[in-house]
């Protein structure tokens, strides 16, 4: 990192460590039962750029979409942040055998397969239903909780973080509904304008993270608006069934306007205590090679980044779509402060969340 900061490796990983005087005493990593910090909300809302620096905090890892793990890491050979296929990755490679050990020789194909039986929308409410002492009931999900808890677990000894940040967003993902046990859960939701997501989804953009560089899909307004919709209710409610003291509202645009003061306000959220913040300064962050798996490929990116409110969605987008956006939001839009008019606040760029 370009602030100086010392470095451990472990196993493979580099967690930031303080600079001598910075943190008088730290707490030890409980590796049995880790504080996982869940983002929930809908892709394109800024998620990838939260985890990423989040992950350059002293004391936090940050590996991204964890399901992607088993699916596109070590099943379809897609690339880890760091730029080598997960298999080899570092980071990984002591991660997933120890998990696979841990867990009786499952294999990734298996684990996948749990994945397309538990998250889908149609079991949506049979999962919100579900308790831990209820596991057994379901012979897939008590498989599936008790290899994410192997991970979960794996991740914390292999990089000696205390909190590790998992960018999923599936708002019915097993761990963030409290069934691994051991967990120490904190969730927070972020948002972005509708709209924005509406014009960013439509956007062209490049897998340079899976072989080939295929674009990514695009979906049109009316499907982006009902998944937003879907996700922003479903988040809202995982949020209620925590409470205040583990669940926590951010808005990207929020972040970008004064990401040192948010990152203040998480960490005080998951009970860690404040830290030298000088990666972030003068609108920029200086970004760690990353290992995430799944997530935007701008999940790839390092060095000096800029962070800088992508608006062009207010002067570009199509009317159609933003009638689209703002009629299906509504009630949100209120919720979350977004005006019914927005004003362009910068310049278009080539680019974009």
């Amino acid at each position: 990192m370009g602030s100086g900061k010392s470095r451990a490796t472990i196993e493979g990983s580099q967690v930031r460590q303080a600079t001598p005087g910075e943190h008088p005493s730290r707490p030890p990593t409980d590796v049995e039962n880790p504080k996982v910090l869940f983002l929930l909300g809908k892709g394109r809302a800024g998620g990838t750029l939260l985890n990423n620096v989040l992950g350059q905090l002293e004391g936090f890892t940050a590996p991204g979409e964890l399901p992607r793990l088993w699916t596109w890491g070590l099943t379809e050979g897609w690339l880890c942040g760091c730029g080598r296929p997960v298999r080899d990755c570092p980071y990984w490679k002591p991660i997933v055998d120890r998990v696979l050990a841990d867990s009786q020789g499952v294999s990734p194909a298996e684990v996948t397969r749990w994945q397309n039986e538990l998250l889908t929308w149609r079991k949506v409410p049979r999962l919100l239903l579900k308790s831990p002492d209820s596991l057994e009931e379901w012979p897939t999900l008590a498989s599936y909780v008790g290899v994410m808890g192997n991970l979960y677990r794996a991740i914390a000894r292999a990089t000696g973080a205390r909190v590790i940040v998992e960018s999923t967003r599936w708002p019915t993902a097993p761990s963030i509904l409290g069934l691994v046990p051991g967990m120490d859960v904190r969730v927070l939701h972020l948002v972005r304008d509708p709209r924005a997501v509406i014009y960013s989804w439509k956007r062209r953009k490049a897998l340079v993270d899976r072989p080939g560089n295929p674009e990514m899909q695009r979906f049109g307004a009316t499907y982006t608006m009902v998944s937003w919709w879907a996700r922003s209710f479903l988040a809202e409610l995982v949020s209620r069934r925590w409470g205040r003291e583990r669940a926590m509202l951010l808005r990207y645009e929020d972040f970008i306007a004064d990401p040192n003061r948010n990152l203040e306000t998480i960490l005080s959220f998951v009970g860690e205590p404040k830290q030298n913040l000088g990666f972030v300064s003068d609108g920029f962050v200086q970004l760690d090679t990353t290992h995430t798996v799944g997530g935007n490929p701008d999940r790839l990116r390092s060095g000096r980044v800029e962070l800088r409110l992508d608006d062009a969605w207010v002067q570009g987008q199509a009317l159609a779509d933003r009638l689209i956006g703002t009629v299906l939001a509504t009630p949100y839009l209120r919720r979350y402060g977004y005006p019914f008019f927005p004003k362009r606040a910068s310049w278009p760029d080539d680019g974009g969340t």
